[in-house]
């Protein structure tokens, strides 16, 4: 919890453009910026797609004490013909952060420094907004140890039904998924439960 230590600066976010351009590939990542943590995502060129602001701080682990809250709710990021959008980590507990526009959406894209105790919430939260929203969810969680915290990684990307189809295991490396975004509308075609909500 020191805001100072985890600051980005030009170079750290021209290293990640840098990756997209010579791997042609968009990246998200991150970081403490202007006191808040924040997520970024850059295209394949290396141009910034989006930033957002962690509304929910994490009070009862000190967050609160070196950070301040984003104050706006989530921009719908647009990428690669997908409709994402980004939350963080303790903002998975608060289902009206995704149920307000969950129709504009295709994919929940949610980093995260969720710790092993609460390990079982970790895949119920994730299921139950894929469920409740009808679309993929992408939870990529740390692994590794803080002095008082574990952290025991299982990211996971559950799709539309709330299937869960990987679950990454506890060490750090490289999980891949195929993502298929027609799912998304079918499967809201087959189960038009949006046309019955009442708020």
């Amino acid at each position: 919890m020191d805001a100072g230590r985890t600051q980005v600066r030009g170079e750290d976010h021209e290293f990640f453009a840098d990756l997209c351009r010579t791997h042609g590939m968009g990246i998200a990542y991150c970081v403490g910026d202007a006191g808040e943590i924040a997520v970024f995502l850059r295209d394949r060129t290396g141009q910034l797609v989006g930033r957002y602001a962690k509304r929910h701080l994490f009070v009862p682990g000190g967050e609160a004490d070196a950070y301040h809250s984003g104050e706006a709710a989530p921009e719908i990021w647009e990428f690669e013909g997908w409709r994402i959008l980004p939350s963080l980590c303790y903002d998975l507990r608060f289902p009206y952060q995704f149920w307000n526009r969950s129709h504009e959406y295709d994919l929940i894209l949610l980093p995260a420094n969720w710790p092993t105790a609460r390990l079982p919430h970790w895949r119920t939260l994730l299921a139950a907004r894929a469920i409740e929203n009808q679309c993929w969810v992408v939870g990529a969680n740390r692994v590794g140890d803080d002095p008082k915290t574990r952290h025991s990684g299982h990211s996971m990307v559950v799709d539309p039904y709330g299937q869960t189809v990987l679950e990454a295991g506890t060490a750090a490396g490289l999980a891949v998924s195929v993502l298929d975004l027609d799912l998304v509308e079918t499967h809201r075609k087959r189960f038009p439960a949006f046309a019955d909500r009442r708020e």
